[in-house]
């Protein structure tokens, strides 16, 4: 399921690389992208050395990705890149949002009783907290620490839209400053 999309934004892993080192038995899941080395890289038809280099360094890079990206990336059923900033937006890490409650969950506005279970069911798989630590043994951090800067006042309840070229910081960077 991870193989078709590229959550982390792990630049020159796209679909074609990810099926290949699915076949070659490499990789089964997210969690193991973060233990791939440059041999096993290599071992791949039409891989290259600086490629594999670059691959390696944008793996590392993207341990630093908003946590909505890490669990849309999971692969749970109906949780795409929306879905997922809706419940980080509500859960302080994935760890609070694998203990939540069903009804804690469908509580969120815009989430179903599809979703809802959906979720329930995925951190109740023994593989998902298998997956989970060897993503933190990989060194991701599960557990976002934000600040809520604006609880009220003149932004609060505001949506921000970002047009044109930024010139200091990407538009997810410029997302998680509002």
């Amino acid at each position: 399921h991870f193989a078709q999309k590229n959550a982390m934004n792990i630049d020159g892993l796209g679909p074609e690389w990810l099926s290949k080192l699915l076949e070659k038995g490499f990789i089964r899941n997210i969690a193991d992208i973060y233990e791939i080395n440059a041999e096993e890289l290599l071992q791949l038809d039409g891989m290259g050395e600086k490629l594999a280099s670059n691959i390696l360094l944008s793996i590392e890079n993207s341990k630093d990705r908003p946590l909505a990206n890490l669990l849309f990336s999971l692969g749970i059923a109906h949780v795409g890149i929306d879905v997922s900033k809706l419940l980080m937006g509500r859960f302080s890490g994935i760890s609070e949002l694998g203990s939540a409650s069903y009804e804690e969950i469908i509580d969120i506005d815009g989430i179903g009783p599809v979703i809802a279970s959906g979720v329930k069911k995925f951190f109740e798989r023994p593989l998902t907290n298998l997956i989970l630590d060897k993503l933190r043994k990989s060194g991701l951090n599960l557990e976002e620490h934000r600040t809520e800067l604006f609880v009220s006042g003149d932004f609060s309840g505001k949506r921000f839209c970002f047009t044109g070229s930024l010139d200091s910081f990407s538009r997810s960077q410029a997302e998680d400053m509002v």
